[in-house]
């Protein structure tokens, strides 16, 4: 699993943040997520080898939001954590 921080620029409210989990619930090998609507903010995980994370960008696009990657370095990390184990 990788695990990365998203910036959703237009998540303003508990209404975006249904909208947008709906929209993370229907792309294959989303695993725990969590949005903060206050922050703007979703963390995700996911299963890379089902999906890649320009899946779930591309999904909360789709449901009209702007979306930055907040975390590259972090998501990195724990990529090469999982690996060593």
């Amino acid at each position: 699993m990788e695990t990365r921080m998203i910036k959703i620029k237009d998540c303003k409210n508990e209404q975006d943040a249904d909208k947008i989990s709906q929209a993370l619930q229907h792309v294959w090998g989303i695993g725990p997520f969590h949005i903060n609507h206050e922050r703007g903010e979703a963390s995700i995980s996911f299963d890379k080898k089902m999906a890649s994370y320009e899946d779930f960008i591309q999904a909360i696009h789709e449901r009209g939001y702007s979306v930055e990657e907040i975390d590259a370095y972090e998501g990195m990390r724990e990529e090469v954590q999982d690996e060593e184990m």
